[in-house]
């Protein structure tokens, strides 16, 4: 039976790396097996001889057309492994003729008990920090350590999950890791990983309202209200009697204040609206801003 690549594509979702083996053989196992290939990798159905014998006196042989079938099948297997795999575990098994082989070999990088690779992974659990993942990446990234060990046949209780779990969480979640580590009854990995996600959206909740009630939001509002008064309390300049405007008066008293430049009782100009005879301190435009300040 030839078997498309693609049918295998779709049904593993991951790639083989160092910490997520058995995810992987979970979901390639059942693929296998589910297109009757499982024996090719296993050994149960190896590969079948390249000539037949002819059963008559002369000994001679024939080609064997199942051989060619059987190699098709095999490369099309090693071709779907290898697809499957993150490049530095691909590196480690080129070169292999035939699915079993890079089974094999593949088994043998992950399922190793050595102490050295336990240690590593132990490790690895104990520096992990939640940092700036999510509960849900968090909490993943540690059972993928947890399956890794799993492999190498060294299996972790709830008490050790939740132990590194706790661990690696920061500061804003001490209150959570108080409360957890003080209770009288004891709560499973899975049941720990629910509340936190529950904790996890409550600091979100807490920190959006927080920005919403800051101060700096506070005076953007009182801000916006300023402007707003300061705006509608403003009246556009009248003109005067002798038809002139304000623009007048200014261009008139620019004109008489450079010819009189030097003189002590120059006329007062008021900064804020131009007009003469007054200081921007006792300008009526002034004062009426004053008067219209909103309150806090």
């Amino acid at each position: 039976m030839v078997v498309s690549l693609s049918s295998f594509m779709n049904v593993v979702s991951v790639k083989l790396d160092r910490t997520n083996f058995l995810l992987w053989i979970s979901q390639t196992t059942p693929a296998l097996k589910g297109h009757r290939l499982y024996g090719y990798v296993d050994g149960s159905f190896p590969c079948l001889p390249l000539f037949l014998e002819d059963g008559n006196s002369q000994g001679s042989n024939r080609n064997n057309p199942d051989h060619a079938a059987w190699i098709e099948e095999d490369q099309l297997i090693i071709s779907w492994l290898l697809s499957s795999l993150i490049e530095p575990i691909l590196a480690q098994v080129v070169g292999f003729k035939t699915s079993k082989e890079v089974w094999d070999r593949l088994h043998v990088l992950f399922s190793s008990t050595s102490k050295t690779r336990i240690d590593d992974l132990k490790l690895e659990l104990a520096y992990l920090k939640k940092g700036t993942l999510t509960v849900t990446d968090y909490v993943q990234k540690i059972k993928s350590l947890s399956d890794a060990l799993a492999t190498s046949r060294h299996f972790l209780i709830d008490v050790d999950q939740i132990h590194y779990l706790l661990g690696g969480l920061p500061t804003e979640y001490d209150t959570f890791v108080l409360s957890m580590t003080t209770r009288l009854d004891s709560l499973s990995f899975s049941e720990i990983q629910s509340l936190l996600l529950t904790f996890e959206k409550r600091l979100k909740c807490h920190s959006s309202q927080f920005v919403l009630d800051s101060p700096s939001a506070n005076l953007a509002n009182e801000k916006k209200t300023f402007n707003h008064n300061q705006s509608s309390s403003y009246k556009p300049r009248q003109f005067n009697n002798d038809g002139g405007s304000d623009n007048s008066k200014k261009t008139s008293y620019n004109n008489n204040n450079r010819s009189r430049s030097n003189s002590k009782n120059a006329t007062v100009v008021c900064q804020l609206c131009e007009y003469l005879g007054h200081t921007a301190a006792t300008c009526r435009r002034y004062l009426e801003l004053i008067a219209n300040k909103p309150t806090k």
